[in-house]
């Protein structure tokens, strides 16, 4: 009987992705360590394991590749070669074609892969001659454009993200779009910017984005020239989806990869047993619970009264554990995501001439999938920012007194029921004057603002903004800073940045460790029911009316052991309003004066450094919380996260505390009232 091995063919793909990430790290080892056996070891094993599967799925390219690389890693296993530093850029290139040859079910050989086979065969055949010959093989691959007669169309994902201020240039988003469409097939549109509130809404800014898929057979340098009268004031990457002929520069496709969503074949996770084995423990209790409570409803009587209660205080405990079990299913180390920035710094140093190091810890610190797959390009962007603008060249560093080899530390920690994500580095340091000067001519700021350093370090984040007078195929455009903060922000995370001048910056980035799932206090504000998200309170404390007070120009503060703290009252900023509670003038009058005679409660609550006190009615409890997405089923809320729905069967808006405290400084509360927000669609 024959067997149809296609639909294992899903598995060999992914799992070809491990190994391949295994061989990649690898190499990159192996330059520290040449004759280390027992890594060169586990470089073959990997390239072994692809060889076979890939000889089971036909995959007559993949075999030959991996071929011509066992040989040249079984010489220097045996001895007969060494490590040197061509050897390794050229099984680099090797790794970086057999991702491309492995990306997905009809990859076909790209062009430049039959020099880097020549190359691997002559290292191995003359393992102790002059490595000259691989030089010129990968100088090569460098150079060579794609044979005409392999050209065929290719997949490519366009993300283009104009800035807020595009307009201003002249420049018409829909005639770009256009001209794309003219130049590739546009095989899928979607809009990725948000409108905000018609009250809110300035014409003179773009607020919209495009997501698009697109069949070409131009190549990217040609896509790019669609954009390239807009490439200061938008945000555009160009991602090939399907490996083709047309594809002739193997790093590309591993750098794209790095920045860019994680291939569709990635959308299935690897469990440990014993994560698996701890809910089917606990699903067979929750059946015996079950069963038990059954049985007491059936023949219910006062005498079982106590027991039934038992039964169902169990169930909720084996509900809200199988919640926590179900939600470590999806939990990740984030070393899935920090293993590729190892090659990204190496890729980074041949371009910019500098000798950088990457120091990884916390890499088995576990966070939620989703959380993990939205943390890839922020932290690619910044480790980008580290190497370019950051580390300095070895001549200036030795000036300065400092090793020739810059560092960057990556670090991952739980810190409070979030994740701390930290990126320092040694380097320069931001120059806080030039990003003054540069904020002035870009018209950010006015030259007699009087602005704090953390401020002036905030600038940078602003779009468009950037210190670098040369645009690099690295940096200087300016749409990387503002597209870190706003996917952290994305996901209810906080970002500060912290510098000395010639001594190296850290990033702090903490994220919430899921998304799906939350701890939250239920409060009462008139008759309205909110969420704010424990994780984000400080503590909650009774109010009277002579511990506020107004700052001109800045709203109101509350006195709280000698603090002022901003103060927000959530029924101004909601616009909510208390419905009557009787027809009888004289007992409300009575009840009003009931309630101002009472303390106010206010609930204090930080994001990051800042903190703020929100003034509510009552508090109703803490409880586990499904958030809900509230653009999908309604519209966007500003200042929410979402809603959830309450134990009665009720909707509950959950509170975006940074949004909140956000709000506090852009309005002009010296009248007690803050800009409002609508909760009517």
């Amino acid at each position: 009987m024959k067997i149809n091995l296609s639909h294992f063919l899903d598995t060999f793909l992914q799992e070809s992705a491990e190994h391949l990430e295994t061989i990649e790290l690898g190499l990159l080892k192996l330059k520290a360590s040449p004759d280390d056996s027992e890594l060169l070891n586990g470089i073959f094993r990997a390239a072994h394991s692809i060889k076979g599967g890939a000889g089971a799925f036909g995959l007559t390219h993949v075999v030959k590749l991996t071929h011509a690389l066992e040989n040249l890693l079984d010489q220097m296993r045996n001895g007969e070669a060494k490590a040197s530093p061509e050897s390794i850029a050229i099984m680099l290139q090797a790794t970086d074609f057999l991702k491309i040859l492995t990306a997905g079910r009809d990859a076909a050989c790209p062009a430049g892969m039959e020099e880097t086979i020549s190359g691997l065969e002559a290292m191995a055949a003359s393992p102790n001659s002059d490595p000259s010959s691989a030089q010129a093989h990968a100088q090569t691959l460098k150079s060579a454009g794609p044979a005409p007669e392999a050209k065929r169309e290719v997949e490519y994902k366009v993300i283009f993200q104009p800035a807020a201020d595009l307009f201003a240039t002249g420049c018409n988003p829909l005639l770009l779009l256009r001209n794309l469409g003219n130049v590739a097939t546009v095989i899928s549109t979607r809009q990725t910017g948000t409108l905000p509130a018609l009250a809110d809404l300035d014409t003179a800014c773009c607020h919209l984005a495009w997501e698009m898929i697109v069949r070409t057979e131009t190549s990217v340098a040609e896509l790019k020239e669609v954009f390239e009268f807009v490439e200061d004031q938008a945000r555009v990457e160009i991602t090939p989806l399907v490996a083709a002929a047309l594809i002739s520069n193997a790093p590309t496709r591993s750098e794209s990869r790095a920045e860019g969503a994680p291939a569709a074949r990635e959308s299935s996770i690897r469990v440990a047993t014993e994560k698996i084995d701890k809910v089917i423990d606990l699903v067979g209790e929750m059946v015996i619970a079950q069963a038990m409570t059954s049985e007491l409803v059936d023949r219910f009587s006062p005498d079982t009264h106590e027991r039934l209660k038992e039964c169902v205080s169990t169930l909720e405990r084996c509900i809200r554990e199988l919640h926590e079990r179900t939600l470590s299913v999806r939990m990740l180390p984030v070393g899935t995501i920090f293993a590729r920035f190892d090659r990204l710094v190496h890729d980074l140093a041949q371009k910019t001439g500098k000798k950088i190091s990457l120091t990884i810890s916390g890499e088995d610190t576990e966070v939620d999938r989703g959380v993990l797959e939205m943390l890839g390009d922020p932290l690619t962007h910044l480790i980008r920012n580290s190497a370019d603008h950051g580390i300095e060249t070895p001549p200036e560093r030795a000036a300065a007194g400092k090793p020739e080899t810059g560092s960057i530390y990556l670090s991952a920690s739980h810190l409070a029921g979030n994740i701390l994500v930290e990126i320092d580095d040694d380097g320069a340091g931001l120059n806080l004057p030039r990003i003054r000067e540069k904020a002035i001519a870009k018209g950010l700021i006015s030259a007699t603002d009087e602005l704090s350093d953390d401020k002036i370090r905030s600038l940078i984040f602003e779009p468009g903004f950037s210190t670098r007078n040369e645009v690099s195929d690295i940096s200087g455009r300016g749409v990387g800073m503002d597209v870190v903060k706003r996917n952290v922000a994305g996901l209810n995370g906080t970002i500060n940045v912290s510098s000395e001048l010639g001594r190296g910056t850290s990033v702090k980035i903490l994220l919430p460790l899921t998304l799906a799932i939350m701890d939250g206090l239920i409060v009462r504000v008139m008759d309205h029911r909110f969420v704010l998200p424990l994780t984000s309170i400080i503590e909650t404390i009774a109010v009277h009316e002579e511990q506020i007070f107004s700052v001109a120009g800045k709203g109101e503060a509350l006195r709280v052991r000698d603090q002022a703290i901003p103060f927000l009252r959530l029924h101004q900023l909601f616009r909510l309003t208390k419905p009557p509670l009787s027809h009888d003038p004289v007992a409300e009058s009575a009840l009003a004066e009931d309630e101002d005679e009472r303390p106010h409660l206010a609930v204090v609550v930080e994001r990051g450094s800042l903190k703020a006190a929100l003034l509510v009615d009552e508090l109703l409890g803490q409880q586990q919380l499904v958030v809900k997405n509230l653009e999908k089923n309604f519209r966007r809320i500003e200042g929410t996260l979402g809603a959830t729905i309450l134990g009665d069967g009720s909707a509950a808006l959950i509170l975006d505390v940074a949004a909140l405290i956000n709000s506090l400084s852009r309005a002009d509360i010296t009248s007690k009232e803050p800009r409002q927000i609508s909760l009517v669609a």
